[in-house]
């Protein structure tokens, strides 16, 4: 490993926070269709296993993170007066409201 190295380039990227909680969307969306397809392939092999996991990623969803979640961004950024204030995230407005949509049918669909 070095001690030091040369850094030779900087980018920054700055994401506003209806873009942040799309990407926290998706991702949470992921990790629960991850956990979905482990879980339900350990079931038919009957094989015994901790739950603990997935227990932890609904919690997170159920539960109202610090700082996040859906109710937060429901109550944040799918509103008209956000759409009013930032007319220039209505796309990310609409990627939020598509994604959390699809998160909750996948979930009604996993446990139903």
């Amino acid at each position: 490993m070095l001690r030091r190295s040369e850094v030779v380039g900087l980018d920054v990227l700055e994401i506003s926070p209806v873009e942040n909680a799309v990407l926290e969307v998706e991702q949470k969306s992921k990790e629960l269709n991850k956990l979905y397809m482990k879980y339900s392939t350990l079931a038919k092999a009957a094989q015994v296993v901790s739950t603990n996991p997935l227990t932890m990623a609904l919690n997170s969803i159920v539960d109202i993170p610090v700082g996040g979640g859906v109710a937060i961004y429901r109550a944040s950024f799918l509103t008209p007066d956000y759409v009013a204030r930032y007319p220039e995230r209505k796309e990310f407005v609409d990627k939020l409201r598509a994604v959390i949509d699809e998160q909750v049918r996948d979930q009604c669909h996993t446990l139903g």
